[in-house]
């Protein structure tokens, strides 16, 4: 019940899931791509090292965890549109 319960208020920010979660799946899609997402962070000062997670929509607790996660590249990701002109 709780995770129904997440998910309908997770509609709220269903745009905010949707940018986030194709992001993600752009940088983890080649290893091109991830390695040019590591320099773009290098550059933006983003000091972490753990890897980006993309959640399982029907597990709120990995949405949680998936946004966690990309805010703390929040910076590499803006550095990457100037870097690769496809994000």
């Amino acid at each position: 019940i709780l995770n129904l319960i997440v998910q309908d208020g997770l509609k709220v920010i269903v745009s905010s899931l949707h940018k986030t979660r194709e992001s993600i799946k752009y940088v983890t899609a080649s290893e091109s791509r991830e390695i040019t997402f590591k320099r773009s962070c290098e550059s933006a000062r983003v000091d972490e090292e753990r890897e980006l997670i993309l959640d399982v929509p029907t597990r709120w607790n990995s949405t949680y965890k998936m946004l966690e996660r990309a805010l703390k590249y929040r910076a590499g990701f803006s550095n990457l549109k100037t870097l690769d002109k496809n994000f």
